[in-house]
């Protein structure tokens, strides 16, 4: 109670500007980007590898490490299974056409 009764005499707290540290603004970019995905169904694929109470905190931004892992994850099975269907539907015509693409996939 003493530095709130002491706030007009301090006068130094309107010029403070609070700012995220790296860490702490890259999970608060994961909890971002869990609230909008929250409904895609990305977090049901995330229950056969992950038990559900770490993809709740994955989802919220708790769980940095691993909310980057599920999302690499979840990345390179969509790039496989876009590269197996074009694979199968002909949308690729040459030797060197699937192997284009798995360079480029390799590179990002």
């Amino acid at each position: 109670m003493d530095i709130v009764s002491q706030v007009d005499k301090i006068d130094e707290l309107p010029t403070v500007i609070v700012r995220l540290g790296g860490f702490h603004l890259l999970m608060s970019y994961i909890g971002a980007e869990g609230k909008i995905t929250g409904c895609s169904g990305l977090e049901e694929t995330w229950y056969e590898v992950f038990a559900k109470n770490a993809v709740v905190r994955m989802a919220s931004g708790h769980t940095y490490a691993r909310a980057l892992r599920a999302h690499s994850l979840s990345q390179g099975e969509i790039a496989h299974l876009i590269s197996k269907y074009c694979e199968e539907d002909g949308f690729l015509i040459g030797a060197g056409s699937i192997g284009r693409l798995i360079r480029l996939h390799n590179r990002f």
